[in-house]
């Protein structure tokens, strides 16, 4: 308990000097307008939990975010933006997330590229599956470099901290957040403010690390019984955008991940695509349509057989901009294949809603 306690006291003590930190550099920096955007969702999701038979629901979605952008000096901006989001399900238990982000951008290579470190911090609640409770820390560093004017590559590594604050069933049938917090960078930021990133491309599981970076071997419990859980994720990615008109642009894109776990059935390396355009078909009107293939290679499997995983999965948004607010309709659905038949299921996301910028 007390090892649980210290790591969510350091994790607050964290959030707590980043926000000392702006305060101090509030009367020294150009400061821009605050960037505040607030979210309003009715949904329907047929298997939140992702499970192989769960339980479907309507939903209810508030969000709030607020970024602010200060001048360091003439080569580098610091970006700071806090996120909150309560989601209220009919059927089963609500959840919450809230984070702060911090961003450090300067462009280089002669202003043909631009780059940003990034420090995350998030927690998670969840009153339906409190395995999936956790804590995170991230940092990162994201890099875009201009090939041509219409021609973009982007990459991006980060590493993730993930403590769970319960016991974690293995196998129990419930959606766990192993691969850490949603994406967080310079590019994808104002959509985090907004609540509309996608949920992250799979999760669940890894290895032999032990929390403070020590050889410790990885829990061999037996796999159906409670265990605490600590998890370390490795991610890099790979990304090519291509503007083919001022209404349309294209992007792919490539990932490597590693999830290590103290539960180690939940240890896995995993590869995965994605591909993407997106469309402005008449003012005012966006569209944007994603797709992913992913694939997990699991070090252990519950009975010693070879585990793959295979998980793909599209998202389509629709967004109508007005005079003082945006509407927009998102659907999303995926499915997941697993030689585990409590880790196999299929999940179809709508929902429609309000953004109010500021």
């Amino acid at each position: 308990m007390h090892k649980t306690w210290d790591r969510e006291a350091a994790i607050t003590i964290m959030i707590a000097a980043s926000l000392l930190f702006l305060l101090l550099f509030f009367p020294v920096c150009q400061v821009s307008a605050w960037d505040l955007s607030t979210k309003l969702a009715l949904g329907y999701d047929d298997n939140p939990g992702r499970e192989a038979d769960g339980e479907e629901t309507f939903f209810t979605v508030y969000h709030l975010g607020c970024a602010q952008r200060f001048t360091l000096s003439e080569k580098f901006d610091l970006q700071a933006s806090v996120y909150a989001s309560y989601q209220e399900l009919a059927e089963v238990g609500d959840n919450f997330t809230g984070g702060l982000t911090l961003e450090v951008i300067s462009p280089f290579w002669q202003g043909k590229g631009l780059a940003a470190f990034f420090i995350n911090t998030e927690l998670y609640r969840d009153r339906y599956s409190r395995d999936d409770e956790v804590n995170s820390v991230t940092i990162g560093l994201e890099t875009t470099y201009f090939l041509t004017p219409s021609l973009d590559l982007s990459g991006k590594g980060q590493i993730s901290y993930i403590n769970y604050r319960n016991k974690v069933t293995p196998f129990s049938g419930h959606f766990r957040r192993g691969e850490g917090t949603r994406p967080v960078s310079p590019m994808s930021n104002s959509m985090a403010m907004n609540g509309l990133l996608p949920e992250t491309m799979g999760n669940r599981d890894g290895v032999t690390a032990s929390a403070d970076g020590s050889s410790g071997k990885a829990s061999r419990a037996p796999h159906n019984m409670p265990a605490d859980r600590e998890d370390w994720f490795y991610l890099a990615e790979l990304s090519l955008e291509k503007t083919l008109s001022d209404s349309l642009s294209l992007h792919i894109g490539t990932s490597y991940r590693r999830l290590h776990s103290t539960i180690d059935v939940e240890s896995f390396d995993g590869i995965g695509l994605t591909a993407g355009l997106d469309w402005l078909p008449v003012d005012l009107w966006s569209l944007s349509l994603v797709g992913w293939w992913l694939e997990r290679l699991y070090d252990r499997a519950p009975r010693g057989d070879n585990r793959h995983d295979y998980e793909r999965g599209a998202k389509l948004s629709l967004t109508r901009s007005l005079a003082r607010f945006d509407l927009f309709v998102d659907f999303m659905m995926m499915r997941n294949q697993s030689p585990v038949d409590s880790e196999e299921y299929r999940r179809n996301v709508i929902q429609c809603g309000v953004i109010f910028p500021f």
